[in-house]
Order: structure tokens, then C-alpha cells, then sequence
């Protein structure tokens, strides 16, 4: 195997200007109602466990953080979110939604989502009869109503819900039942209701019908946040930590765990000695590298780490630019499949994720995929082949001159450049041996680590002339041609390799508008084919977040693209 040198790790806490007011609230009073209707005995002896986040959130729901840092979510706070709150579905392991506050997931099947000739749809919900607030409140269809509307409101500082815009009205039945008419057809509908976008009518709607620009002060947000999940708030101290306690009244039945306390400890270095020193027992959200976490299980006796081989992160992207490049032989897609057939991706997992990650060969879909069988024959794969990538080379008329780099007809030397950004560390790790490998081939290209000062230069960044590498949320949508950035959208669209193809843009349209889910996989193969046979990205790895947790504490699923899962947190547990 060759070796690189290690770049020296870039860890950037993230910039938040949310400015928290008011101190640390008393404990809201214990729930009411029809669970309460017997009392409940407090165990003798309280289960408690320490965790810890490498970050230091303003708020407690990351819309009002990411609203207020440029969409950058604070690490740990999308965890912290259903910890604390509750929506009507939440997905399982497998991305599957589950009823929490409702009785039952709309389906095709069961009647209760239906699709119209015209691309219309109307979900309804029925809310669990024993569905609370932490401040015993019932959740009634006045929450579902106002979360919609606040959801929808851009004249709010908040993050915005995704998929909101498509709902046209919400009928409430009664107390307990609505109906949500939809302007299209939309496939996450079964998971429209989040516990980020849940919001109590009864504590903000007043506000918000008065004077919603104070909306986002107020200490709900903060010391006085009230939701519906498996814990809630009990204390929040900024630049410190927060504890919460099991919910007598959570729709699942009471957690298993008396109390969590969650430190914020920014600093990697400092996360790491906290673990050491069992000051934290958990992390949550995205947190040390992969190395540093194998190295701290090497040395942490009452703890493991769970960074089995995994497809289950984020993948690592290369992504061409399609539009106007420089070189103009980017555009061709022979000299792109050169590219990605003189990468050897899993000698870079071996090196760099200590043989703990998978090959993205699908991009954005892998064998822990939903119909991944089904779509596995569609991907394109291109194996470590330098000698094939040499052939298709000559094939476009380079050959090697004297130094060993390519030289094209006209007789100019062949060099590519490729970014990313100083802020990705695994990133800045790659970016040497993959230039390495194209150099192998006679590529001459010129790495560029952008520094963190020019990472909201949009225009800079939409326009590099060559490759650029990231890490990247599985959604599709952010290949549509309508998410290019341009000069006449200010360069705002996640659209990285500008990829434009009506036919292509058809398909992702298709899936987003098919419901039945067999449909809809005509659809991913299409998309995957096209991705992979037209090299429009370049897939390396899914990335790998480890999850550390304490031998003591039982029944915390890893593998998550934060690592810890906490959508079945309430069975959590430690050892007797």
C-alpha cells in the first residue's frame, strides 16, 4: 500500500450569532391526563448517563441555529431534537417512518393517503388520544395547523421545512384528526410532521400573532423548551451543558433512562480527554474523525467504539464541472471515466478509514438502500483500472511527453484542477493521493485547499474550472438542473456539477411524484444509470461516523450518519 504523509487535522467550531437570553428555567410540572391517571412510582435508585456534543448550540431546534449560521447545523442538535420533541412519524433504522404521536403512517394501502388524476394528495392523521406536551398539555390539531403555518411563513428567521411549500391547507376533523390537502404529489408526505417542525400552539401561537419578528427571542427556544419526545428539558446552560429527564408521559411509555446530562465540548481535543476521563459517556452527532476515535478506543478501558465497514454515512463526492470547464475535456465523458478508473478507492478507505467504509460505486444508493437489489444492476462500476484509464487517454489523443504528463493534440499539457475546502478535513486527507493518481496517468493536477474565509463566496465556488470534493447529503434533489447555480439565481443550488439533462431532471421529477414505491424504482434506475454511465459525480466512500459509547450503557445503535441513533432512544439503558 503506498502512504501519504497525515495532514494536520482542521477543526472549525461553527460560527453561531443566536443570541441566548434569560437563565436556566425551573423544571415544567409533571404531565397530566389519562397516563396520569394512576400515579407513578420514581425508581429507587435513577439511571443517569453523561453525553456529550462537539458544539456549543444557541438554541435547542436546529432551525433557529441554522437560520442564524448560514443553514450549518450545530453537531448533535438534529439528535437533541427528537430527544426532546416528538412529530407524528420519525424514521427507523432502516428509513422507514414509524407512528410516534399518531396512531397510524399514512399509506396507499390503508387508505388514509390518496392520490388524485392530477397529482393532488390528502393525508390524514389521527393523533394518539394520549398524545402530551411536556407541560401535560394535550397535542391536538390546533399544533398540527400552526406547525404548518409556521413552517410556511418565510417572513420568519427560522430554517425552512422542507416540503411545507407544497401543502395547500390543513382541515382539522376534530381534536385529533386532520386532513392535509397537497398541491402535488410529494413521497416523504408520510413524514412531513418531524419533531424539528412540531411546534405547541398553545405557547407560541399568541406570540406569533402578535408580534412574530419576537418569535425566535423567546426562552422557549432555550431554557423554557417544551416538547413532546422521551425526555425533556429539566436545564440549559449555554457554553456549558444541558439535562433532561425522562418523560412519565411519552406516547412509547416512560424511557428506561432517569436522566441524561449532555456537555457541550467543542474542541475535538478536549471531547476526546472528557472521554478518557469518563466525564462523557456518549457522543452524539457528527464528532471526532475516524481516526482520532480509533485511536481513543485504544486507550479508553471503559468504553468501545462501533465503526463497523459501513455504507450507512454520507457519501464523498467528486464533483466535474459540467459548465464551461477548463480544461474542456472535462466535458467529455470518456476523459471522466479515465478519471475515476485511476482512483483506487479502496486502498484511500484502507488508508484513511482504517478498512471501515464502502465503495460508493451507486453515489448516493448502497446495499443498505432501500431496493437496492433492484437497483444494483443499473449502477455502472468502475474498478481500479489504470491501464484502462491510460487507454481511454490515448484513445481521446494524449500521450505522454517527456515529464510524464499527458499532452493533447494541440499540444498542451493536460492538468485538471480540484478543490475542497480547508473546513473538511477528511477531505483535505484525500486530496494529495487522489492528485497522486492522476498524476500516475499523466494527469497533471493541481489540489487547492480553499480557505475557510471564501467558503460563502458562492460565485468562486460555482465556477471553479475543474473538480471540486465534498461530503454530501443523500438527496436527490440536489442534482436537478434547477438547483445550478447561476448568475441569475446568485449562485444559490447545491447543484455541484452544474449537470444539465431534461431527460435526467424527468427522472428525478418521476421519482418524487410516484408514490408506489415500485414505480418509483423504475425511476432510481434511471437515475443511478445515468449518474454512473455518464460519471456526471464521482463517487469514493461513504463516509464513516463512529460511534463511542460506554460499556455500561445498553441498547444505542450506531451506524447512523451521526453515528449514535436516537429515534429508539426511550430504550436506552444501563447495566445493573
Amino acid at each position: 500500500m503506498r502512504s501519504w504523509p497525515h495532514q494536520r487535522d482542521i477543526v472549525f467550531g461553527l460560527l453561531l450569532a443566536v443570541v441566548v437570553t434569560g437563565c436556566a428555567g425551573q423544571s415544567p410540572p409533571a404531565p397530566t391526563g389519562d397516563r396520569q391517571s394512576a400515579p407513578i412510582t420514581a425508581p429507587t435508585v435513577r439511571k443517569r448517563i453523561t453525553a456529550g456534543f462537539m458544539s456549543n448550540p444557541p438554541a435547542l431546534q436546529n432551525r433557529i441555529n441554522a437560520a442564524s449560521a448560514g443553514g450549518r447545523s450545530a453537531a448533535g442538535i438534529i439528535a437533541l431534537e427528537e430527544m426532546l420533541n416528538t412529530g407524528l412519524s420519525t424514521p427507523d433504522d432502516r428509513g422507514i417512518p414509524q407512528p410516534r404521536l399518531a396512531e397510524t403512517v399514512p399509506s396507499v394501502e390503508n387508505g388514509l393517503w390518496k392520490v388524485f388524476p392530477d397529482g393532488r394528495m390528502e393525508t390524514t392523521w389521527t393523533l394518539r388520544p394520549d398524545a402530551r406536551w411536556h407541560d401535560g398539555t394535550p397535542v391536538t390539531s390546533d399544533d398540527v395547523v400552526f406547525s404548518v403555518k409556521l413552517g410556511q411563513d418565510r417572513s420568519i428567521a427560522i430554517e425552512r421545512a422542507v416540503g411545507y411549500d407544497l401543502i395547500e391547507r390543513v382541515e382539522p376533523l376534530d381534536a385529533r384528526t386532520v386532513v392535509v390537502a397537497w398541491k402535488q404529489t410529494y413521497i416523504d408526505a408520510d413524514a412531513a410532521f418531524p419533531a424539528k417542525n412540531f411546534s405547541p400552539a398553545h405557547l407560541l401561537a399568541q406570540t406569533y400573532a402578535d408580534d412574530k419578528a419576537s418569535l425566535v427571542t423567546l426562552p422557549y427556544w432555550t431554557t423554557d423548551f417544551v416538547g413532546t419526545g422521551p425526555f425533556r428539558l429539566r436545564e440549559f446552560v449555554r457554553d456549558s451543558h444541558l439535562v433532561m429527564e425522562a418523560n412519565d408521559a411519552y406516547v412509547l411509555g416512560r424511557p428506561k433512562l432517569d436522566e441524561i446530562e449532555i456537555r457541550f465540548v467543542p474542541d475535538a481535543n478536549a471531547f476526546a480527554a472528557s472521554i478518557l476521563a469518563d466525564k462523557v459517556e456518549l457522543a452524539l452527532g457528527q464528532h471526532l474523525s475516524l481516526e482520532a476515535a480509533l485511536d481513543l478506543s485504544n486507550k479508553w478501558q471503559n468504553g468501545k467504539l462501533d465503526a463497523e465497514p459501513s455504507s450507512a454515512g454520507n457519501p464523498m463526492l467528486v464533483f466535474p464541472q459540467l459548465l464551461n470547464p477548463n480544461p474542456a475535456v472535462i466535458s467529455n465523458v470518456e476523459f471522466r471515466r479515465a478519471l475515476l478508473y485511476a482512483i483506487d478507492r479502496q486502498q484511500l478507505i484502507d488508508a484513511f478509514l482504517a478498512s471501515r467504509a464502502a465503495i460508493a460505486h451507486g453515489i448516493l444508493w448502497d446495499p443498505t438502500s432501500r431496493g437496492f437489489a433492484e437497483i444494483e444492476p443499473a449502477i455502472v462500476r468502475y474498478d481500479y483500472d489504470p491501464a484502462r484509464a491510460t487507454r481511454l487517454l490515448n484513445g481521446l489523443g494524449y500521450q505522454k511527453g517527456p515529464d510524464g504528463i499527458l499532452v493533447g493534440p494541440d499540444g498542451q499539457r493536460l492538468s485538471v484542477e480540484i478543490r475542497v475546502l480547508s473546513s473538511f478535513d477528511s477531505g483535505v486527507k484525500v486530496l494529495l493521493p487522489l492528485a497522486d493518481y492522476w498524476r500516475q496517468i499523466g494527469v497533471g493536477a493541481e489540489p487547492l485547499v480553499v480557505p475557510e474565509q471564501r467558503s460563502a463566496d458562492r460565485e468562486y465556488r460555482a465556477t471553479r474550472p475543474g473538480y471540486d470534493m465534498a461530503r454530501t447529503p443523500r438527496l436527490l434533489m440536489r442534482f436537478h438542473s434547477a438547483n445550478i447555480p447561476l448568475p441569475e439565481n446568485n449562485f444559490v443550488g447545491d447543484n455541484r456539477a452544474r449537470y444539465n439533462d431534461p431527460q435526467f431532471d424527468a427522472a428525478i421529477d418521476r421519482y418524487f411524484t410516484t408514490v408506489p414505491w415500485d414505480g418509483r424504482v423504475a425511476a432510481i434506475r434511471q437515475v443511478v444509470h445515468t449518474m454512473t454511465d455518464q460519471v456526471t459525480t464521482m463517487g469514493l466512500f461513504f463516509d464513516v461516523t463512529p460511534t463511542v459509547v460506554a460499556n455500561r450503557i445498553l441498547h444505542v445503535r450506531g451506524g447512523g450518519v451521526e453515528g449514535a441513533q436516537v429515534w429508539d432512544a426511550h430504550e436506552w439503558d444501563v447495566r445493573s
